[in-house]
């Protein structure tokens, strides 16, 4: 139901920052965790069959996975046939090194969001 409200769906690694995302979001939120750094075959397929053509998938990985700029662009590649895709990217080294977009409150979080960058 967020999902569709809001046109995006958050992928984060962990449980926690799903968690942090709906509480931030007052219970609205439009997230989901994989358990990991790695986006299965099943996950994709399932994300893609429930979520509407207009959707924005958005990856939000920790940030030592974030320092490998062609590990999200590989990920996005695996959604960006089928849905507008991006990944939050953090080029001004605004939070800790292995934090999660979200770990470090909403303004930055809020700022790196808003700053994502686009697959074409």
């Amino acid at each position: 139901e967020n999902v569709n409200r809001e046109k995006k769906l958050i992928i984060f690694e962990g449980e926690k920052s799903t968690l942090k995302h709906f509480c931030q979001e007052k219970g609205m939120g439009y997230s989901v965790s994989i358990g990991g750094h790695e986006i299965s075959e099943m996950q994709k397929n399932f994300i893609i069959k429930n979520t509407s053509d207009d959707t924005e998938i958005i990856i939000a990985f920790d940030k030592d996975i974030m320092k490998d700029e062609s590990y999200l662009i590989n990920h996005c590649r695996m959604f960006s046939k089928y849905r507008k895709t991006s990944y939050v990217y953090d080029k001004y080294n605004i939070i800790g090194e292995k934090d999660s977009p979200i770990d470090c409150g909403y303004k930055r979080w809020a700022y790196l969001l808003k700053h994502r960058i686009d697959i074409k």
